[in-house]
């Protein structure tokens, strides 16, 4: 039971420390990339939301004005930058890790995760909490840095995936599709985003 305290001071002591100029660090790939992915596809999201690994919020603005978000994130100082960027009625904060999930069962329509498999350190029990507190019949939203279908990429993603690690703690190698369905849910869309298939959008739900 000590890996919890453990990994969560790392990785909040991690972030917290860069969460000033995470946005900064961001701008380029947010303004070329990112930016129109979440145009897309977070307001079609509704309901009673829980997004994991909340970061600085920069979702919030796409969610409809009736949502009900709850954002999470393992880094304070990213929550506040979050709640100081986005001043929104229905939001609640909480500083927590996406393997420990500090809910009860079956209680949101939709879980969003933004690049957070390709991040934490046990990608399959972080997936299998988002699939806990999601209520049957909801929706899994996640839209990741993954391991492409090409092996010609996939022999690069595998050749910098150290120095992703070690600079960023993402893993670009990693078979989330794999991880998602090892967690029992049950993958319904597959969508690819960009750069070929490295970054993809996966709708799932429990089984």
């Amino acid at each position: 039971m000590l890996v919890e305290p453990l990994y969560f001071m790392k990785f909040s002591s991690k972030y917290d420390r860069i969460a000033f100029l995470y946005n900064i660090l961001e701008t380029p790939i947010e303004h070329f990339m990112f930016k129109s992915w979440r145009k897309k596809v977070i307001p079609e999201i509704h309901g009673n939301i829980l997004e994991v690994g909340l970061g600085t919020g920069k979702n919030l603005a796409y969610y409809p004005d009736d949502a009900k978000v709850t954002g999470i994130d393992v880094s304070p100082n990213m929550l506040k930058i979050a709640k100081r960027d986005h001043d929104r009625d229905m939001t609640n904060f909480a500083t927590m890790a996406a393997e420990y999930l500090g809910f009860a069962d079956d209680t949101f329509d939709y879980v969003v995760s933004t690049f957070v498999l390709c991040v934490v350190a046990d990608p399959e029990k972080a997936s299998k909490e988002m699939k806990r507190v999601c209520k049957p019949g909801g929706c899994i939203i996640n839209i990741e840095h993954m391991r492409s279908n090409s092996e010609f990429i996939a022999f690069f993603e595998d050749m910098f995936n150290p120095v992703s690690k070690a600079l960023l703690d993402e893993h670009i190698n990693r078979n989330i599709p794999a991880i998602i369905e090892k967690s029992g849910l049950r993958i319904i869309e597959e969508r690819d985003m960009g750069l070929v298939d490295v970054f993809r959008l996966i709708r799932s739900s429990p089984r």
